[in-house]
């Protein structure tokens, strides 16, 4: 091929930014203490929006039937800003894509404000920078003079003998023999690093625990058992519950009896309070609420039953006047609402010892069949076998597990540790020097440390310690 047949290379533009150089502002960017400064407000508005908008709890959102109710009672506080609020994520804030962002470039933004403050710590701390100018020594902040008896070279072992017994580290000016620098926790600093190691590990702890962790609600009817899931093969069972009430009706406290089974064998067993959860194979069960549950039997046309079990009634109409539960059956191709009188409410227009059941075909809206079912009595309910056995009570579990939790406690752990380190052995720098003057020698000394009554009394002691040996 002839060479006038090339094409010439295209010449670089100003627009052209190699891929270094576009990590490399990238890094800038989260370094700035300004990026690093909006973050943190950020997540305190959201942390604020969360505390003052009420939070949905465990997993009422996860369902389309625990959403519309939650929706419904919160629509009355938030009215038109309730769907909006809903679609934000403002309901569930700490498991929103918003916060989980905000975690992800606050994380970012410390680590290389870190990455960006190491190497300055490094050099402080292994290399410092030991010769000072003379004026130094007449315009810093801290500064004295002492006369010494004697030559210059006594004078200089003087101050090593006592910079030595104080636990200073003397290193000696490569620009001057007479002069010395003196230090004490040279690697307290670094303890700035392993509060801001903390604070990333802390928001690591917070999106593992949204991303992976568990925290739903069980509904477990006294009497009966409902499986705990997550591939665990593990059931809890509810054996009692019990209540008592203060002297204006409000509940003091509430205790069920959990059991733990694993197949047939029961694997752990305890009596569980709100602040007494139960424990085993990594999950917590904790005591969270209560109520009334229906004992329903359906029976299909060919005579199979296809329920019978407990349908906890954990919801409530908007006058507050019914009880309201629901079943799903996506095998029989129906979903059932179960409707009683809320406990204590006979103005309610459902007769008591009556149930209402709704039958809908699933995932719709319009019911096949709407009748009251007397308890005791077999009733068709769309072609079905309806039977309203009895009502008895449930008790209501948080189920929680939190692969973040021991990462939260290496967090704080090192949190701590760091701050300890960073204001309990703050970095003590002083730059001494030996002169001759008409009067024979003497010994200066000058720091530029900030204005710091600790400072002041470490900087007195070693001129004094010094002069003692002088």
């Amino acid at each position: 091929m002839a060479r006038s047949d090339l094409a010439p290379a295209p010449s670089p533009t100003h627009d052209d930014v190699p891929v270094t150089e576009f990590f490399v502002r990238i890094y800038r960017f989260f370094y700035s203490k300004t990026v690093g400064l909006l973050l943190i407000l950020a997540m305190a508005v959201v942390t604020l929006l969360g505390t003052i908008i009420t939070q949905a709890p465990g997993s009422t959102l996860a369902t389309a039937e625990g959403a519309e109710h939650f929706l419904t009672e919160m629509r009355p506080r938030y009215g038109g800003w309730t769907s909006i609020l809903y679609h934000l994520g403002f309901f569930n804030i700490y498991t929103s894509w918003l916060f989980l962002i905000i975690t992800a470039l606050l994380a970012i933004s410390i680590i290389a404000c870190t990455v960006h403050r190491i190497p300055q710590l490094w050099q402080r701390a292994t290399r410092p920078r030991t010769h000072v100018s003379g004026a130094f020594f007449t315009h810093a902040r801290y500064r004295a003079e002492l006369p010494a008896e004697g030559d210059a070279a006594s004078a200089l072992a003087a101050l090593d003998e006592a910079a030595a017994a104080k636990g200073l580290r003397v290193v000696a000016d490569e620009k001057d023999p007479h002069a010395r620098y003196l230090d004490k926790n040279r690697w307290g600093p670094f303890g700035t690093v392993a509060a801001h190691a903390s604070f990333v590990i802390i928001l690591a702890a917070f999106a593992i625990s949204s991303l992976a962790g568990i925290d739903e609600q069980l509904t477990v009817p006294v009497g009966s058992s409902v499986p705990v899931g997550h591939d665990s093969g593990l059931t809890l069972a509810a054996e009692s519950f019990t209540e008592s009430f203060y002297d204006d009706g409000s509940p003091s406290d509430y205790v069920s009896r959990l059991r733990v089974l694993e197949g047939d064998a029961v694997v752990a067993e305890q009596d569980v309070r709100v602040n007494s959860p139960l424990k085993y194979g990594g999950f917590s069960f904790h005591q969270a609420f209560y109520g009334i549950a229906a004992d329903l039997r359906i029976v299909d046309e060919e005579g199979s039953e296809i329920y019978a079990g407990s349908v906890p009634l954990r919801f409530s109409s908007e006058d507050k006047m019914n009880s309201i539960g629901r079943i799903d059956l996506p095998e029989a191709g129906i979903d059932v609402i179960v409707v009683t009188p809320a406990s204590g409410r006979a103005d309610s227009p459902i007769p008591a010892g009556t149930a209402v059941i709704e039958m809908y075909p699933t995932g719709q809206t319009q019911p096949l069949d709407v009748k009251p079912v007397t308890q005791g009595q077999e009733t068709n309910v769309a072609g079905k076998t309806v039977t309203f056995e009895r009502e008895r009570q449930y008790t209501g579990i948080n189920l929680r597990q939190d692969p973040g939790t021991w990462w939260m406690w290496i967090g704080s752990i090192l949190l701590v540790g760091g701050s300890l380190m960073t204001f309990g052995m703050r970095h003590r720098r002083i730059w001494a020097r030996v002169i001759e003057g008409e009067d024979g020698p003497s010994v200066q000394f000058a720091s530029a440390e900030k204005t710091d009554s600790g400072f002041g009394r470490f900087f007195t002691d070693t001129v004094t310690a010094v002069n003692e040996r002088l």
